[in-house]
């Protein structure tokens, strides 16, 4: 996910319950987490910069069941950004990968006095999302035509 300015975080949601994943909270350079609105880390990590092509990948390795040893790393143009190890993302066997899910969320607002604005939209003719898996080769899934991110008038866009 990213932010103003384009700094870029690891938006998740845990399994809740499990005090190994409190690491998360401590992620540098800042990170947040909320039982209600998921966890905001390493935020300010990297940058997206405006009319800028990015590739961020993002990789999850799954517990051994009754150990905190998963991890969640991303990279931004090959380049590891983010790296947490010690996660419990499951507590049973049965617990697999079955899919990827993938939000392009354009939404959020800035309230003010008397009107709330949306702060976050860019159009949708403006980026491009590959979804690509080792285990499942070939899933792909495409939200536009490839074409580099514009120019935005400023980052608070992104």
């Amino acid at each position: 996910m990213w932010r103003a300015d384009g700094e870029g975080e690891l938006y998740t949601y845990l399994p809740p319950g499990f005090s190994a994943n409190q690491v998360l909270c401590s992620v540098r350079p800042s990170s947040t987490c909320n039982a209600a609105y998921g966890d905001s880390v390493g935020r300010g990590a990297f940058k997206v910069t405006p009319g800028q092509r990015a590739t961020l990948s993002q990789r999850v390795r799954l517990n051994d069941v009754g150990q905190a040893n998963g991890e969640l790393e991303v990279f931004m143009n090959g380049q590891s950004v983010i790296n947490v190890k010690g996660l419990v993302l499951r507590d049973s066997a049965a617990g697999r990968i079955r899919g990827i899910q993938m939000q392009t969320f354009f939404g959020g607002t800035l309230s003010f006095p008397k009107k709330k604005l949306c702060s976050w939209g860019l159009p949708l003719a403006s980026f491009q999302v590959t979804h690509r898996s080792t285990r499942h080769h070939g899933l792909r899934t495409r939200t536009s035509p490839t074409s580099p991110l514009p120019s935005l008038r400023n980052s608070r866009e992104l």
